[in-house]
């Protein structure tokens, strides 16, 4: 597949607050409140396959809706954000939940191929995600938010615009 740089024709509206519910789990619904912050100077800044990106955080923001379907007596919040890294040309993009975490199953482990946490994954998604990044040029990282929730950190190499 070719790589090309990939554009976003909405990048301006990429940023501001939500309130939404969404199905999840068979039929469960999940509230969620959060924030979109992408930087739209960085939306078009990005060389890859644009395909395998969405796949990338299709994964990643599923996986952290998914993480806060059983949270209660707390808000759910999603935060999406992007901002680019100059001086060492990098566009990052974190993707923070407020879910469960990853607290006690490691960073590094969460990559490793058949791991997983979920009564029905498979254990590929993450490990997926990973080398499709890696594929581009780029690392995923795996972080504990606070005060709850887990941070997927993506780091790509931006495109000479």
């Amino acid at each position: 597949m070719k790589k090309q740089t990939i554009q976003s024709p909405d990048a301006p509206q990429a940023i501001g607050t939500y309130s939404q519910a969404i199905r999840v789990n068979g039929g469960d619904t999940v509230y969620l409140s959060g924030q979109i912050g992408l930087d739209p100077s960085t939306m078009q800044m990005v060389v890859g396959v644009e395909g395998q990106i969405q796949q990338v955080f299709l994964n990643l923001i599923s996986n952290a809706i998914e993480a806060m379907s059983s949270v209660t007596g707390r808000t759910r919040d999603l935060r999406i954000r992007s901002f680019l890294v100059q001086e060492l040309s990098e566009v990052v993009v974190t993707v923070e939940d407020s879910g469960i975490g990853i607290e006690g199953h490691g960073s590094k482990q969460i990559f490793e191929p058949f791991f997983t946490t979920k009564s029905t994954g498979t254990g590929v998604g993450l490990t997926i995600c990973r080398v499709i990044v890696e594929a581009h040029g780029g690392s995923l990282q795996a972080s504990t938010n606070k005060p709850y929730g887990a941070v997927f950190q993506v780091t790509l190499p931006s495109a000479d615009l």
